[in-house]
């Protein structure tokens, strides 16, 4: 974890009264407000439907707030050009689909593209075999994208959102698809980077480990913002989520854990209410 230093005068992201309606009159995000500082990593949760992905939408300014306003160190979102965008927000989105054809080296170097004109080649060439190396996937840069496994392009992901030297790393649900080790490979590296992240999850118990502030979300509102023992507490949670919520001590007494109880019915045969 990262908290905030205390050098930090301001946020480097502030979002304030932040709304959204569709053109349909439709609210999808409802008075939304929070700020982050250096190093801090936030987590978004909350039920499907809920106005996750409006929202990160919102910060990345790809859509536009019907009220309210995202703020970059003291500069509005809707100020800055799309290339002052890129180079101060890197963005990981679930639905990323690089050309397969491309080498490994060649999509982390993409990251660069912000930067190109204020960098020299040799530097481009560091920030890339650096980020490839703080993300342990150096021995696969000759690969192409399509013989990558999941957790092997997410890494690639991460390296070439490092190449762009960001404020803010926004990251959509980076855990699909993964199994349990490359979900905590993954996680762990966000968690580590020493830059300020905002991660959808749908994972509470990851949710709880990882960050340092948690936003709850449900029905476009903001439920809890706070430290994950804060927001995940166990009554809200069986409010918004159905399920049940218990924290534990970690065997070897470092951290409590996160489990989540899902009622099952007994005796249910699943072929019944297909």
């Amino acid at each position: 974890m990262h908290p905030a230093p205390n050098a930090a005068n301001y946020p480097v992201i502030r979002v304030s009264d932040l709304s959204y309606k569709t053109s349909g009159d439709q609210l999808l995000i409802d008075n939304v407000s929070f700020e982050l500082h250096v190093g801090e990593n936030l987590v978004i949760i909350g039920p499907n439907g809920s106005g996750k992905s409006t929202l990160l939408k919102l910060l990345t300014g790809t859509l536009t707030p019907s009220q309210g306003q995202v703020v970059y160190d003291n500069t509005p979102l809707q100020r800055l050009t799309l290339k002052q965008r890129a180079a101060k927000i890197a963005v990981i989105d679930q639905h990323e689909k690089p050309d397969p054809r491309l080498l490994v080296r060649d999509y982390v170097r993409l990251g660069c593209i912000p930067h190109e004109a204020q960098i020299s080649k040799e530097e481009i060439t560091h920030r890339v075999e650096h980020a490839m190396s703080l993300l342990g996937i150096s021995h696969l840069s000759g690969k192409t994208m399509q013989q990558l496994s999941g957790g092997e392009k997410q890494k690639t992901y991460v390296a070439r959102s490092l190449c762009q030297k960001p404020d803010v790393l926004i990251l959509d649900e980076p855990t699909n698809h993964l199994d349990p080790k490359a979900k905590g490979e993954v996680l762990s590296i966000v968690a580590s980077l020493g830059i300020t992240t905002i991660t959808v999850l749908h994972e509470l118990p990851l949710a709880a480990q990882m960050c340092d502030k948690l936003l709850l979300l449900e029905s476009a509102r903001v439920r809890a913002f706070g430290t994950p023992d804060q927001a995940l507490t166990t009554e809200l949670v069986h409010q918004v989520f159905g399920v049940g919520l218990h924290r534990f001590e970690h065997p070897l007494g470092d951290r409590s854990l996160v489990c989540i109880d899902i009622p099952m019915r007994k005796n249910c045969q699943i072929m019944e209410f297909i």
